[in-house]
């Protein structure tokens, strides 16, 4: 596969608007589709792909469109390759960002993480029982829609369109298991890193940045990312240190972020239903499953 430097794809109703962001394996562009009319985002390739990576793209593309009817799933509208070689996602345009911006910006309320858990899990459960596994999932895949609701994206299409099967993940929110095989994944690991994710959505920061900061100091990059593997592989997970936070959702989350996969939620709806029953008994109301 060759490293190409990337214009916006040419599409065929469509019209290109601006970029939206750029990283080292895939360039999101805004377009209005002509019809319906509406803004939508393209995510196309850095790199070209070969005829196999091709196949297999639109393959798993075609897969990822049946989880699009979920209301907190990322809807996929097309994907293709591009005459030039680049494979590109048309997908629904998220206005407001990604969770990452509010984690930076300030800490959630317990009843809102609860509220957020509840959503997601019930998007990857939904996943889950049709055979996909997200593999990294984290703040900056969960966008915000206009209606300023969860979505959760990126869900494996990353391995595919990357040549990188496997190897789809981000040490800060990965489990150990993942990180001692440098790859792979099932339901538990995706449950180990949403429960990393709400974690963060409380703290600011992915658990262990959290709970060693100091032993992290201003490491960066390559000798960072080591050492924190290191410490997520041999350290205990460090405790929410809010006094704010009940016993009973700090209890939730430190299960779904156990180190043992045995000892985890046994699926994404059971994660969903002890957070169901600690927002009944905490605020009198539970948010529904949508499974």
């Amino acid at each position: 596969m060759d490293n190409i430097p990337m214009r916006p794809p040419k599409l065929p109703g469509y019209d290109f608007v601006q970029m939206l962001g750029s990283g080292a394996t895939a360039t999101v562009y805004l377009y209005n589709q002509r019809m319906p009319a509406r803004p939508v985002a393209v995510k196309a390739s850095a790199k070209t792909l070969d005829p196999r990576a091709a196949a297999l793209f639109n393959r798993e593309a075609n897969f990822m469109a049946k989880l699009s009817s979920h209301p907190y799933i990322l809807p996929v509208y097309g994907a293709g390759v591009t005459s030039d070689g680049h494979g590109y996602i048309v997908i629904e345009y998220a206005p407001g960002g990604t969770y990452n911006s509010i984690m930076k910006a300030r800490s959630m309320t317990c009843e809102q993480v609860l509220d957020l858990g509840i959503k997601l899990s019930s998007a990857l459960f939904t996943a889950h029982r049709k055979g996909i596994i997200h593999r990294d999932i984290k703040p900056s895949n969960i966008l915000i829609n206009t209606h300023g609701m969860p979505m959760l994206s990126d869900f494996g299409i990353a391995g595919t369109i990357y040549g990188r099967p496997g190897i789809g993940y981000t040490i800060a929110w990965a489990p150990p298991e993942v990180l001692a095989k440098n790859g792979g994944g099932n339901e538990s690991s995706d449950i180990y890193s949403l429960g990393a994710t709400l974690f963060a959505m409380l703290t600011g920061q992915s658990p262990y940045e959290y709970g060693y900061s100091a032993a992290l100091g201003s490491t960066r990059g390559k000798e960072r990312g080591a050492l924190l593997r290191n410490i997520i592989l041999t350290d205990p997970l460090p405790k929410l240190n809010r006094p704010d936070i009940p016993p009973q959702v700090e209890r939730i989350l430190r299960k779904a972020l156990n180190k043992a996969p045995e000892d985890r939620y046994y699926s994404a709806y059971d994660f969903a239903r002890d957070m169901q029953r600690a927002q009944q008994e905490l605020y009198g109301h539970a948010t529904p499953t949508t499974v």
